[in-house]
């Protein structure tokens, strides 16, 4: 949950396996439980724009009156979107990057750091380079599912993806700054 103005945010978590462009699961996706800290009360409240599609797992940072989330999961496949969610108006909108893009996963961990946003770790789908003895042809990205070390600065002012640093790992990460 997320804070603000009195307000804790609650977006997200497990659905059921849905097709890609169901209608189904992009129209159950853009609501959000508010939570009055002052009223002791709960309130689902819509949303406009395009929430993430994969609500499960995804990694989230605070900047004032914006949430940031990061990748997840549907249930059939991880994304490496990133979105924004404006508190104040419930509005959505993915945010289109460059730079050295993380691989699609969940299970990140994400904060805001300065003018940055930090995105560590997470499980989901990796590229290895296969044998580089193979012919060309057969010497393409093999893809797997697994925990990496992932560590990217994507910059809030130019919108850019920076790979500090990327190794596959076998253990669970959690970090602080």
């Amino acid at each position: 949950a997320i804070e603000n103005h009195h307000k804790l945010y609650l977006w997200g978590g497990h659905t059921q396996k849905l097709p890609f462009s169901s209608s189904t699961k992009t129209a159950t996706q853009p609501s959000v439980d508010v939570y009055n800290v002052l009223t002791c009360t709960w309130k689902k409240e819509g949303c406009s724009g395009i929430a993430p599609l994969g609500p499960d797992g995804c990694a989230y940072a605070q900047d004032g009156d914006l949430l940031h989330v990061f990748g997840g999961w549907d249930g059939d496949q991880f994304y490496n979107t990133l979105h924004q969610l404006t508190l104040s108006t419930l509005e959505w909108k993915e945010v289109w990057h460059k730079g050295s893009i993380p691989s699609r996963k969940a299970r990140a961990g994400m904060t805001k750091c300065g003018e940055s946003l930090v995105l560590f770790g997470g499980f989901g789908t990796i590229a290895t380079e296969q044998d580089p003895t193979l012919p060309q042809q057969r010497r393409a990205h093999e893809i797997m599912e697994g925990m990496t070390n992932e560590l990217h600065l994507f910059s809030l002012s130019n919108c850019k993806y920076h790979k500090v640093y990327d190794e596959v790992s076998n253990i669970f990460h959690s970090f602080i700054i």
